[in-house]
């Protein structure tokens, strides 16, 4: 029997941990939906809804942008640089958002832990570009399955604990731990 080639692997790999961290957070979602109450939920769909196109802007594709690079020509901190630069507007644009938008502290709190999630996803993008250029996609897979199984279950840990308004700070934890 013919071995599948590098790259059917890789591509398997990588296809398998998007799936798995796309179920984890749908398990995250539902959880959330079923073990908080409607005005946390509500103010997770607002976070996300405002805050999803401001991070995808600043993120500007530097993954694809990084992986395909291969002049060599751009260093890998030259990247983190303008990126960590694009992070910082979009932190600022947040709190503008949160200064002229919130009235609440619920969406409050709940827009500045999706920020912090945000930003924390934004620099796992950057790094995956890196992951990609070499080649890594089994390391791309083991840290979206690792954060997908970590999200949900400190959620479930901190809403036993604190309830399910603490409990939103899982989703950055869990982010910022892969």
């Amino acid at each position: 029997m013919k071995k599948p080639s590098a790259f059917i692997v890789r591509t398997a790999a990588f296809s398998s941990g998007t799936a798995f961290f796309l179920f984890g957070q749908l398990v995250f979602m539902t959880l959330l939906a079923r073990l908080g109450d409607p005005v946390i939920f509500g103010a997770y769909t607002l976070a996300t809804a405002l805050l999803n196109p401001l991070f995808f802007l600043a993120r500007m594709g530097m993954r694809s942008a990084q992986a395909t690079e291969t002049s060599g020509e751009l260093a890998f901190q030259t990247y983190r640089g303008l990126q960590y630069l694009l992070i910082l507007m979009a932190i600022i644009v947040t709190l503008g958002m949160i200064h002229f938008l919130s009235t609440d502290e619920v969406v409050t709190f709940v827009l500045l832990a999706i920020a912090a999630a945000k930003v924390a996803e934004t620099i796992s993008d950057l790094h995956y570009g890196l992951f990609l250029r070499y080649q890594k996609q089994n390391d791309i897979a083991i840290s979206l399955i690792a954060r997908s199984f970590l999200s949900v279950l400190f959620f479930i840990l901190m809403d036993a604990v604190f309830g399910a308004k603490i409990a939103m700070l899982a989703l950055p934890l869990s982010l910022k731990c892969f």
